[in-house]
């Protein structure tokens, strides 16, 4: 089974239909709860099943599997949303090196790998 994702519903969406299938879905998932999302699942698939219907077959297939995140915490919900933690946990380091070329200074970049160690070390 497919895992529904905004990229694969859309990837089925005409063009012209595009931007109401977007604005449905993220209504979906800034849904509170999962029986407020589901209702608004529904809605979107009932708006978009003339215009979409493979869409909608992708948003039916995967609508369970992107909806079990709504059981956790309200907190972690936002972060495990997003499909690529990898990149996410790797993103401030790549900044603070790009950075760091920048620095010509000895002395400044030893201050920059200090703050670094204390922050990431020990």
């Amino acid at each position: 089974m497919k895992a529904l994702g905004q990229r694969n519903v859309l990837t089925h969406t005409p063009a012209q239909h595009k931007t109401a299938m977007t604005e449905g879905l993220k209504r979906i998932f800034r849904a509170e709860t999962a029986q407020e999302a589901r209702q608004k699942a529904y809605a979107l698939i009932e708006e978009m099943e003339n215009a979409a219907p493979k869409a909608v077959a992708c948003l039916e297939e995967g609508l369970e599997d992107a909806l079990a995140v709504m059981a956790l915490p309200k907190k972690y919900r936002r972060r495990l949303k997003l499909t690529n933690g990898g990149k996410r946990n790797r993103l401030p380091s790549e900044r603070r090196i790009r950075w760091s070329v920048l620095i010509t200074e000895t002395g400044a970049m030893s201050n920059l790998l200090k703050g670094i160690y204390s922050r990431f070390g020990a």
